[in-house]
């Protein structure tokens, strides 16, 4: 899927990989960043994000895809 690729460039781009990019669906989190950063990763899970970027347990990037489907406008605004 190109979406994918083009996250996996931005992660290589900006260095998170070295960093702390945690994986919102990450399974092998250690105790310690699942107290310091749990709440975080289950709330962006939640609101469809793929990833977060932390300094000092602090998120600082939310990564998420948006998928189009073709035909459609988006307009902004929630469907009534």
């Amino acid at each position: 899927m190109k979406s994918e690729v083009t996250l996996e460039v931005v992660y290589d781009q900006l260095d998170f990989k070295s960093g702390q990019l945690f994986d919102v669906k990450a399974q092998n989190i250690t105790r310690d960043d699942w107290l310091d950063k749990g709440e975080w990763l289950e709330a962006a899970n939640r609101a469809g994000a793929e990833s977060i970027f932390f300094i000092d347990n602090n998120p600082v990037y939310i990564l998420a895809l948006q998928y189009r489907v073709s035909g459609v406008e988006d307009t902004g605004s929630p469907d009534t």
